[in-house]
């Protein structure tokens, strides 16, 4: 029998579970409170009042974190610490990126006005009034 490259397997398992995911919204956000008013989950009705009202004080993190428990789960607590570390890296190299941009302000001279604006943002092309 012959293998299945592992960069082919990669793609494909991100790729369901980015669509598993999308397919999984979307049905929740067009037929969610369609679904939870049907009369099988009477039985448990008190419980849905309970997370939804959960889920409205606390917003999205459970959410995030239970995903974080279920990687942790399957890929062990060593692996899981590693994906944070990744993670933590990732942000804090995303946020320094990002400083310089928000620090260094530049005026730019427009007709009738001066205005402070980020340097990273400033426009650029033939015929822009600006100066550094």
């Amino acid at each position: 029998m012959g293998h299945v490259p592992l960069a082919a397997v990669i793609v494909t398992v991100v790729v369901a579970a980015v669509l598993g995911d999308s397919v999984g919204y979307e049905v929740g956000r067009h037929f969610g409170p369609r679904i939870l008013q049907m009369r099988a989950f009477d039985k448990r009705r008190s419980r849905l009042d309970d997370a939804q009202d959960f889920l409205a004080r606390r917003g999205g993190m459970p959410v995030l974190l239970g995903r974080w428990a279920t990687v942790e789960k399957a890929i062990g607590r060593d692996g899981a610490l590693i994906a944070v570390a990744v993670v933590l890296v990732a942000v804090v190299v995303w946020k320094v990126r990002e400083t310089p941009c928000e620090f260094a302000r530049t005026k730019v001279r427009t007709p009738g006005s001066v205005t402070t604006v980020p340097t990273c943002h400033q426009p650029r092309g033939i015929g822009t009034p600006w100066t550094a």
